[in-house]
Formats: C-alpha cells, structure tokens, sequence
C-alpha cells in the first residue's frame, strides 16, 4: 500500500519512502503502508535560503565509485555540510578511474573531504594521516567501508 502525498503530481520532485512503524495504538498505526513525501530538489551551486546556512545538515554520497567527481562538483567550503557520509568502494574507484586502476583516486577522495575542513572516522585507525598511511590503509580494504565526517 502506499500513500500519496503529491496529490499525483510527482514531476519537478523527488520521492522519498519512508516505512512507518507499528505502534500500539491503533490511532496512530498505519498498518506498515510507505509514505511518499515531496521533496523539493535543489542544486548545492544554486545556494542556500537566505539566512539558512545551517541547512545544509547532511551529505550522503552513494555514486558507486564516482565519489571523487561527485565531491569536485560540490564545493564543500562554499556550501558546508555539517556531516558527509559516502560509502568508500576501493575497487569500484579504481575501476571506474582514468589512473591505470591504482589507489590515487581513492587517496584523492579521502585528501579532498580532509582539506575541505572534515575530520572522519576512519582518521581513528589511520595514525598520522599521510599519504604513505592513508594508501596503506586503502590497500588493506576488502569490500567497502562506510565514512562518516563532520565539519571541524
């Protein structure tokens, strides 16, 4: 089942599902049908509502291996995200580079967030934070590991 917030109108819009969960009071049950919402599309270049540079809260970046074009073609110091999160495919980014399918397209990614003023989580396990450790550590990565930043 599903709920239609559009009122059938979906184009110019992005539809996000969002499964509701069983409660105890049947009031507030919808019985596990997916709403759909309307969200409004709009581009980071575009800018921000003015006097809404904190609404920019959350990136989440799932590109399949295209992380490092998609973080060039958002300017993270002219329109800060408080949090970035992307999943971070070793494999996938070699394969889907222009460098011969070495690691300097992942170690670019992860250089690129950092000098963009994001401390990440995976800068716990790698001590140090230069390239030698960081292309150490990529190399050591079987499957993919998701990353989680924040703004410093």
């Amino acid at each position: 089942h599903y709920s239609n917030d559009t009122n059938g109108d979906v184009n110019n819009s992005t539809l996000l599902g969002i499964t509701s969960l069983s409660s105890s009071s049947s009031s507030s049950n919808t019985g596990g049908m997916i709403r759909l919402l309307r969200v409004e599309n709009v581009l980071v270049e575009h800018g921000v509502p003015e006097g809404r540079s904190d609404a920019l809260r959350l990136l989440k970046v799932d590109v399949e291996g295209y992380e490092l074009r998609a973080f060039r073609g958002v300017n993270l110091t002219r329109f800060p995200f408080r949090y970035v999160t992307f999943e971070f495919f070793p494999e996938m980014i070699r394969s889907s580079s222009s460098n011969n399918g070495n690691d300097d397209d992942a170690l670019d990614l992860l250089m690129l967030v950092r000098e963009s003023g994001y401390i990440c989580d995976y800068e716990k396990v790698v001590k140090g934070n230069t390239r030698e450790k960081l292309t150490e550590w990529i190399g050591g990565i079987r499957g993919h590991v998701n990353i989680f930043c924040e703004l410093e």
